[in-house]
C-alpha cells in the first residue's frame, strides 16, 4: 500500500491500521463468505461504499474566510476509530487532519505520471517464479 501510494516508511502505522480495517470489513471464504465483523456482531455488513484507496487524493472542507479556498488537498490515510471521520495527511502543514466533510479523487491514483511527464497507462506484467 505504501509503495502504490508513493509514501515514505513513516506512514507504516497508518497503512497497517487501514489494512486491519480492510481485513475486518471484507468477506472471507473461511467463515462462509461473511466478514469477521458480521460473525462477531451478527449484523450484516453492507457498508462497502466507505472503502477508499489508501493514499488517494482527498479534499477536506475548511471555513477560514470568504476569500480563502473552500477545500484543501490532503492524502487519505484511513478512518478515525469509533466515529465516522476520515484521517487525512495535510500536504501543506505536514500533519494529520480529521474531517467528516471530504471529497475523494481516486482517479488520480490510476493515472500516474511517468518520468517524461506523459500520462502512463497501466500495463500487465507477467512474472514467472524461480
Amino acid at each position: 500500500m505504501l509503495s502504490n501510494a508513493g509514501l515514505d516508511r513513516k506512514f507504516w502505522a497508518e497503512a497497517m491500521t487501514y489494512a486491519q480495517h480492510l481485513v475486518n470489513h471484507l468477506p472471507s471464504y473461511v467463515i462462509g463468505g461473511k466478514t469477521p465483523l458480521e460473525v462477531w456482531s451478527e449484523k450484516p455488513a453492507t457498508d462497502y461504499d466507505s472503502l477508499r484507496i489508501f493514499g488517494s487524493t482527498a479534499y477536506y472542507h475548511v471555513n477560514e474566510s470568504k476569500l480563502d479556498p473552500r477545500a484543501k488537498k490532503a492524502l487519505f490515510m484511513g478512518f478515525n476509530v469509533g466515529v465516522k471521520e476520515y484521517r487525512l495527511w495535510c500536504l501543506e502543514v505536514k500533519k494529520t487532519i480529521i474531517s467528516r466533510d471530504v471529497t475523494f479523487d481516486e482517479s488520480a491514483m490510476l493515472n500516474k505520471v511517468t518520468q517524461d511527464g506523459t500520462s502512463g497507462t497501466p500495463q500487465q506484467v507477467e512474472c514467472t517464479p524461480k
